[in-house]
């Protein structure tokens, strides 16, 4: 099974928008230097694309969590002993895992499928970090 390669990120009205990654041109805008990349996706016949604040954007893992939620990279994630954790890439596991606090990691298997549940990101929830 092919996985499905999508991303998300930030704007700048703080909304998260879901699609494919391309590079902004260099200097195409005043605020390039923050805003460097652009989410693009197709509704219909029409194509939307918006530039994404740096440092937000995630990709998705093609796991989804108890919920039907899909994880992508930066996700806050609750797993089955009721750990919170998050979703990073991880070159040493050449894949994503879940990045504990304390920073152990473990792969998204470790606790069994359906066991992971979405709680929030790192980029619109670091409350949820603060435990």
């Amino acid at each position: 099974m092919q996985r499905i390669i999508k991303f998300r990120g930030l704007t700048a009205n703080g909304d998260m928008v879901y699609g494919y990654l391309v590079p902004d041109l260099p200097d195409s805008t005043v605020y390039y230097k923050e805003y460097s990349q652009r989410i693009c996706w197709y509704e219909g016949q029409a194509h939307h694309n918006i530039p994404v604040k740096n440092g937000t954007v995630g990709e998705y893992t093609g796991l989804k969590d108890k919920n039907g939620v899909g994880i992508y990279e930066g996700d806050i994630v609750r797993v089955g002993g009721g750990d919170v954790t998050t979703c990073k890439w991880s070159v040493y596991q050449a894949g994503f895992n879940l990045i504990g606090l304390t920073t152990y990691a473990v792969g998204f298997t470790h606790y069994g499928e359906n066991k992971q549940e979405v709680i929030g990101n790192i980029y619109e929830n670091k409350e949820l970090l603060d435990d």
